[in-house]
């Protein structure tokens, strides 16, 4: 038997060995070419490490995937390696395919070259009204009810909490899971939409972030006894859910995910745990595009693209291939289609941005299904001055690592920005406290003007003033004559005298605040409604302030 299993393991390494690959190169390392420059591949077939020198290597040059550049065969028994040659008049993508017969199945590899990419412009403007567009369909599912959040054992441990959280959306309910540090304070929050394919079922549980991963689809992934997977089939059984509701702008599938996830983004930013100004976004292929779709969400201070779907969907009348989902391809390239494809085109969102978010977009310059020329066109509309593309050479429609890498970075720069949000407001916490309080003292002088009016232009006495002067502030309990940053209530002078007689009102103390509250300085209001500040200057008493800036405590009957 043991001598069985090492033959046994001896032939699989073998068969290993045997296997044949495609390997390309390019005379650039970087990929990059000037128009009207000569790219140079060079083509290895491999049957294990001996060069494959049986049979015919396919090969065509194209204008990223679609329109045929040239084509050509190769007899692998005269030449391995070989080279191809090509160039592009006009920025792009320069796609190469390379076709080999070879067992146990065919092999085809794809590799792209990229001249002037930073230059690749729209296949079609922006039409006129799609940013109207979009803010009449926000402003009118702007009051959709408060989303459900059901508590997910699976998803909680001792230093998480995870939630299955269901959002509105105009054509039913979206899902999507949240988890949320158990431990007090505020943390950086992140948010993500997965690739195309099933829902996702769950966020990352970690100690330091807020995470919101949700999903496009409307059913909810989390049935007992059904997996996501099942209802996802049943979902596409009368046809793929991209494809859904075309050509119909108000109905097409991405509408509800589009207007349900920037829902949750703003809830996101109002939960207690969350920090503010501290979202950051990522995702990849699907999830890629709603970065770009969510670009103009001021929530959002960070995002991490990797390659975006959606992109340039009328990049073919420039004779390239358009992003996934490839909206017109589906519909013969219809007016209709066309019309429609363009409010849901990544692009047109991308341009959005803000001027001075980060963004990082990773692309794959061998990618069939986003292709590299659509999320160029996506990426060179991107207005922030803080952007960056990662190019990655050979990659098709994969994670490699620098996708990770870079969603490290992004949790790194929310960190920062936290800590540095949080000390410029204890900065300012002296400041704004004082704001806070010349701003409550002058509602309580407009309170104190509302009750003289019902109450034939005289005062109440001291005692009870609080009371009978809180019907005209709004507020429900006494608290509201305290002072908001320290919470030590506000001290009343009553003025026996009819508010409209007092002479010198601009001069005369109403409300004022015990001392010490706020840096070295008190806040006095008076008669006339008007609130100042003023600096102690060694007094300890009010009596001694109003001296000092010479105040009056008593009024004098005009």
């Amino acid at each position: 038997m043991k001598s069985f299993l090492t033959c046994l393991l001896m032939l699989m390494a073998a068969v290993v060995v045997a296997q044949t690959k495609i390997n390309v190169t390019l005379d650039h390392a970087d990929a990059m070419y000037n128009c009207n420059e000569q790219a140079i591949f060079t083509v290895t077939v491999l049957n294990g490490d001996q060069l494959h020198k049986e049979g015919k290597a396919s090969i065509r040059l194209s204008n990223d995937g679609l329109t045929t550049i040239s084509t050509k065969e190769v007899d692998l028994a005269a030449e391995n390696p070989f080279t191809v040659m090509g160039t592009m008049e006009k920025p792009g993508i320069l796609s190469l395919d390379v076709d080999v017969a070879a067992q146990p199945k065919r092999l085809h590899k794809v590799y792209g070259a990229a001249f002037e990419p930073l230059k690749i412009q729209p296949g079609a403007p922006e039409p006129e009204d799609f940013l109207n567009f979009w803010f009449e369909e926000f402003k009118k599912y702007r009051d959709l009810p408060e989303p459900e959040l059901t508590p997910l054992p699976r998803l909680t441990n001792d230093k998480v909490e995870g939630f299955k959280v269901a959002f509105a959306a105009p054509a039913g309910k979206i899902y999507g899971f949240l988890t949320v540090p158990k431990a007090p304070g505020k943390y950086p929050a992140i948010v993500s939409v997965p690739g195309a394919g099933p829902s996702a079922t769950e966020a990352p549980r970690l100690e330091d972030f807020v995470y919101l991963v949700m999903n496009v689809h409307t059913y909810d992934p989390d049935i007992p006894g059904k997996t996501s997977k099942e209802s996802y089939n049943e979902l596409n059984k009368e046809g793929m859910y991209m494809y859904k509701n075309i050509p119909d702008r108000e109905k097409t599938y991405f509408h509800h995910g589009i207007i349900g996830i920037y829902s949750a983004v703003v809830w996101l930013s109002l939960q207690e745990k969350v920090a503010r100004g501290c979202i950051g976004y990522h995702g990849s292929s699907q999830g890629g595009a709603f970065g770009f779709i969510l670009g103009a969400n001021p929530l959002i201070c960070a995002y991490v693209c990797n390659v975006p779907a959606m992109c340039d969907h009328l990049g073919y009348k420039q004779g390239r291939l358009a992003g996934w989902p490839q909206f017109c391809r589906q519909m013969k390239n219809s007016p209709e289609i066309e019309a429609m494809a363009q409010y849901y085109d990544a692009m047109n969102f991308a341009a959005h941005f803000r001027k001075d978010v980060p963004v990082r977009v990773i692309v794959g310059l061998a990618d069939r299904t986003c292709s590299p020329s659509s999320v160029y066109a996506a990426y060179n509309r991107i207005p922030s001055s803080d952007k960056q593309i990662i190019n990655e050479i050979g990659m098709g429609h994969e994670v490699w690592p620098s996708y990770h890498k870079q969603i490290a970075w992004m949790k790194g720069y929310l960190k920062n920005r936290m800590k540095e949000l949080q000390a410029e407001e204890q900065r300012n916490k002296p400041k704004q406290d004082e704001i806070n309080c010349v701003n409550r003292l002058k509602q309580m002088c407009l309170a104190m003007v509302m009750f003289t009016m019902d109450n034939q232009d005289v005062m109440p006495v001291t005692d009870g003033w609080r009371k009978a002067v809180l019907p005209y502030t709004g507020a429900k309990t006494e608290d509201f004559f305290s002072c908001p940053a320290t919470g030590k209530p506000y001290q009343y002078i009553r003025q026996a005298i009819a508010l409209s007689k007092i002479k010198e009102p601009n001069r005369v103390i109403l409300f004022y605040e015990d001392f010490g509250n706020h840096d070295g300085k008190v806040a006095i209001a008076f008669v006339d409604g008007h609130v100042t500040s003023y600096s102690v200057d060694g007094c300890e008493t009010i009596e001694e302030l109003s001296e000092h800036h010479k105040l009056l405590l008593k009024a004098v009957e005009k």
